[in-house]
């Protein structure tokens, strides 16, 4: 994942296998869940995508002991989006949001 020719391909397998996205009225979220020892992968995963894509991301270990990656702004959120519509695997997460 350290060019941008492969960093999308493997977003959209942790997204597809690992990843959740959804909203509420206040809130849209993705958020890619791993085991704890992925951490310091998700942070590179993390710079590439403000490198490559200028998308932000936060980083962080919830209270029981995963790493997250999270993508919570909906700029961010429509960056993706546009770079990765055309992938059938993630339509039915896509589907969730209705503000994007």
């Amino acid at each position: 994942f350290y060019t941008k020719e492969n960093l999308l391909p493997f977003i959209i397998g942790l997204i597809d296998g690992d990843g959740c996205i959804w909203e509420n009225k206040n809130w849209l979220n993705l958020r890619i869940e791993l085991h704890g020892n992925w951490l310091n992968t998700l942070q590179l995963i993390s710079d590439k995508l403000k490198e490559f894509y200028d998308i932000d991301c936060k980083i962080k270990t919830n209270k029981r002991g995963f790493s997250q990656l999270n993508i919570n702004t909906k700029k961010d959120l429509k960056i993706l989006k546009d770079y990765i519509s055309n992938v059938d695997y993630l339509k039915r997460k896509w589907n969730k949001l209705s503000n994007l």
